[in-house]
């Protein structure tokens, strides 16, 4: 959604079924999310994030010993920064993202905090 003067606002939903080969893994997932964009700023754009997933897992988790079924809820809270201002000098903008995880699940194995820096490279194959 152009919300103009650069900002932009990337409201998003999904489903997700996931067919392992193995029953532990074999689950439902549901996301929600919203991402907003700024203008460039500095030969940068800021695009803060964050999304909610919840997955419910089908069979018993062989963690538990096949007695309990895995439920995570999963809140991701992310930061990124896109140097536009080298696009014009190598050819492609790249991204740097921080990520805070906060994966809540009812299996003590599952249930984690963490930060995730990535560097990453975006190139563009077709525009039109």
């Amino acid at each position: 959604v152009d919300l103009g003067s650069g900002w932009s606002l990337a409201p998003h939903v999904g489903f997700a079924q996931y067919d392992a080969d193995g029953d532990d893994y074999d689950h439902r997932d549901w996301v929600a999310g919203l991402a907003v964009s700024t203008p460039e700023l500095v030969g940068c754009v800021f695009s803060p994030s964050v999304s909610y997933t919840r997955a419910a897992y089908q069979h018993e988790d062989s963690v538990s010993g096949f007695v309990e079924k895995r439920d995570d809820r999963i809140w991701r809270f992310a930061f990124s920064v896109t140097v536009r201002e080298l696009e014009g000098v190598i050819g492609y903008s790249p991204s740097m993202t921080i990520t805070f995880l906060d994966h809540k699940s009812n299996l003590e194995p599952y249930d984690y905090r963490r930060w995730e820096p990535r560097i990453e490279m975006t190139l563009v194959a077709m525009s039109f």
